[in-house]
C-alpha cells in the first residue's frame, strides 16, 4: 500500500531532496519527475544522442530502437496498440492535431464539448468550427459540476463529433467516459477525449473505453515536458490525411507527388521530441512499479481528506461535485484574490495554481470572476501536507 511508503516513494524525487521544506500541491499543472526519468534522460544525451529513424550507424539505431520501445510501452499501458500511439508536444498539440485532421469530415457538421473544458479543448473546435462552418454545442454541467444528463440527450443527437475531458482540471469531476463514448457512438458520433488529467491518476485501457482519440501529456505523469501522446483509432488513422507535413512523414517524394508514411509515423513530421519520448517510456516503467490501481486507490483518500478539512473552513468556497472527484480542489476564499492566496501558501513552503487554469468559461458558471486557488495532489503527497494547507488557510482567514 502506498500510505505505507509515501516516505520512500519520495525519496526518489530529487524535487523534494533540494526543497526538504517543500509541500507541492500543483500536480495538476505539471508534475515531478523520479531519478529514475531524470537519469534516463541524462543517459540519452551523454551516451547515445542520435537522431531517430535516419541514421544506420549503431548510435542511431539504439536511439531509434529505444524510442520505439517507448511507444510500446506506453501503449500497453494504456490498452493500445503501438501503431494507435502518435507522439506530440501536449495535450493541446494532440487535440489541434485530430482537429486539423477531422476538418473535412466536419464540414456543416456539429461539435459537441461540455462546460468542463480547458481552453484547448475548446479554442481548437472553434477554429475548426469557423472553418468547417459547423456548429459548437456545449452540454451544460448542473450546480455539482456533473454534466447534464438531461442537456446532453438534448444535444447528442446529429452530433457529428464529441469532445470531452475525462477529468476536469478545475472542479475535478470524473466523468463516465464509457457512457458517453456509448452514447455518441448510438448515434453515429466520432468521440475524442482529453485525458490530460485523468490518464496520471487511473488505470486506462482505451480499447475497452471505445474513443476514437486520446489525447494527454507526459510532464502530467512524471514524464518529460514538450510530449504529448495521441491515441486513435487505426482504422481511422490510416483514412485520414496528415494536417502537418515535413520530413520522415512521407515514404517517397517525387516531383509528381508523395507517399505518405505508415500510421503512426505519417503524423509526426521532422525530428520528434525522442529524449522525452524514451523518457516517458522510463516513467510509464516506474508508474507500473507502483500500480495505476495502487494509485487511484491511494489519491481517493487523499482526495476525500482534503474535501473533508477544507469544508471546515466556513469561509471557503469550491467548485465542483463532493462525491466521484479528483485529488484536486479549486476554490475561493473570501475577501482574498486567489493570487493573494497562492502568494500566502508560498510564504508557508506550499506550492498551488492560482488563477482560471485555461478554464475560465467553467469559472464563470460558478460565478468565479477573479479564478481560483486550485490544489491537486498526486501519490506523494501526505495527509499531513493537506493539514498544514488547511491550517495555513485558516490563518489566512484570521488576518482579516
Amino acid at each position: 500500500m502506498i500510505e505505507d511508503k509515501v516516505d520512500i516513494l519520495r525519496s526518489e524525487f530529487p524535487i523534494f531532496s533540494s526543497n526538504p521544506k517543500l509541500i507541492y500541491m500543483d500536480s495538476a499543472a505539471t508534475s515531478q519527475r523520479p531519478k529514475s526519468v531524470i537519469d534516463k534522460v541524462v543517459e540519452v544525451y551523454n551516451n547515445y544522442n542520435s537522431n531517430v529513424h535516419r541514421g544506420i550507424y549503431a548510435m542511431a539505431e539504439k536511439a531509434t530502437q529505444e524510442y520505439e520501445d517507448s511507444r510500446k510501452e506506453i501503449a500497453s499501458f494504456l490498452g493500445a496498440d503501438s501503431d494507435e500511439i502518435i507522439f506530440t508536444k501536449n495535450t493541446t498539440e494532440s487535440i489541434n492535431l485530430i482537429a486539423y485532421a477531422l476538418l473535412p469530415r466536419l464540414k456543416r457538421g456539429t461539435i459537441t464539448i461540455t462546460e468542463l473544458e480547458h481552453h484547448s479543448n475548446i479554442l481548437p473546435w472553434r477554429k475548426i468550427a469557423s472553418l468547417a462552418e459547423a456548429e459548437i454545442r456545449t452540454v451544460e454541467v448542473n450546480e455539482d459540476g456533473e454534466i447534464s444528463e438531461a442537456d446532453f440527450e438534448k444535444k447528442i443527437p446529429g452530433t457529428s463529433l464529441l469532445s470531452f475531458a475525462h477529468v476536469s482540471n478545475v472542479a475535478g469531476t470524473i466523468v463516465n467516459a464509457r457512457e458517453l463514448v456509448k452514447k455518441a457512438k448510438a448515434q453515429g458520433a466520432m468521440v475524442a477525449v482529453d485525458g490530460a488529467q485523468a490518464a496520471p491518476h487511473m488505470k486506462l485501457n482505451l480499447h475497452d473505453l471505445g474513443a476514437d482519440f486520446y489525447a494527454l501529456s507526459a510532464h502530467k505523469m512524471l514524464g518529460p515536458t514538450g510530449l504529448g501522446i495521441l491515441y486513435g483509432n487505426k482504422k481511422l488513422l490510416d483514412e485520414l490525411e496528415p494536417p502537418f507535413s515535413g520530413g520522415e512523414m512521407v515514404k517517397e517524394v517525387h516531383k509528381s507527388g508523395q507517399e505518405w508514411n505508415d500510421v503512426p509515423w505519417k503524423f509526426e513530421p521532422g525530428t520528434p521530441n525522442f529524449v522525452g519520448a524514451i523518457g516517458f517510456g522510463e516513467a510509464i516503467k516506474y508508474l507500473n512499479r507502483i500500480g495505476m490501481d495502487e494509485i487511484e486507490k491511494y489519491e481517493k483518500k487523499l482526495s476525500k481528506i482534503l474535501l473533508e478539512e477544507l469544508e471546515k473552513i466556513s469561509e471557503l468556497k469550491y467548485i465542483g461535485p463532493a462525491e466521484n472527484r479528483a485529488s484536486l480542489l479549486a476554490f475561493e476564499l473570501n475577501g482574498y484574490h486567489p493570487h493573494d492566496i497562492a502568494a500566502f501558501l508560498d510564504s508557508r513552503s506550499i506550492a498551488i495554481r492560482s488563477g482560471f487554469h485555461c478554464a475560465q468559461p467553467l469559472h464563470e458558471r460558478f460565478g468565479f470572476f477573479d479564478g481560483s486557488a486550485r490544489a491537486s495532489l498526486y501519490f506523494y503527497n501526505m495527509p499531513n501536507e493537506i493539514e498544514a494547507l488547511a491550517n495555513a488557510l485558516k490563518e489566512l482567514v484570521k488576518l482579516q
